[in-house]
């Protein structure tokens, strides 16, 4: 097993990943699977700024992990909202705890100070995985989605990377993310 930076030559790979999750449940509002050609140009805009990881068995990319920007408004810069995917095979062996962790490491070390998941519910595997891995929950939204004819509720968890109390620092670019240099 290989944790790597992803680029755009993985958006077939994780179209095959999300495309399960998108068609036959509410985990995620996507409602249409996203061409191949919309991945690669997605994956490429987020590496400018963000790591967007992939773990691989061998040369088949079994999940993938993001991140992307909160807010808007500059003051929120050091927020990033977190997302992860994994294939069916990779699930329930503890690959979602490495790989998230991974991304939350890479995120610390690129000076971002808190990271946003919002998870729709029910969805138990991801609420566990969050808290696993620090995550803390901070409110539930009512009625945040429409599919497969029913509302579903999302509930927000956050994760400080960095201290509270400490004043953010700059922030370092993703071309200087040393965990995953090849």
């Amino acid at each position: 097993m290989r944790i790597r930076m992803a680029s755009p030559n993985d958006a077939a790979a994780i179209q095959a990943i999300l495309r399960p999750t998108i068609e036959a449940s509410a985990i995620t509002f996507h409602d249409a699977i996203p061409s191949v050609e919309s991945l690669r140009v997605k994956i490429a805009a987020a590496l400018e700024t963000f790591p967007w990881l992939v773990l691989e068995d061998g040369a088949q990319v079994i999940g993938e992990a993001a991140a992307s920007r909160y807010r808007a408004s500059e003051g929120t810069r050091w927020g990033v909202e977190t997302s992860i995917a994994l294939g069916e095979a990779a699930r329930g062996r503890g690959l979602g705890t490495r790989l998230y962790g991974a991304l939350l490491d890479g995120l610390k070390e690129l000076g971002f100070c808190n990271a946003y998941a919002g998870i729709t519910l029910p969805n138990p595997a991801s609420v566990r995985l969050h808290e696993r891995l620090g995550f803390e929950t901070v409110g539930i939204f009512r009625r945040t989605g429409f599919k497969l004819g029913l509302w579903h509720d999302s509930i927000w968890m956050q994760k400080a990377l960095t201290p509270a109390a400490q004043a953010p620092g700059p922030r370092r670019p993703v071309t200087e993310l040393r965990t995953f240099a090849d």
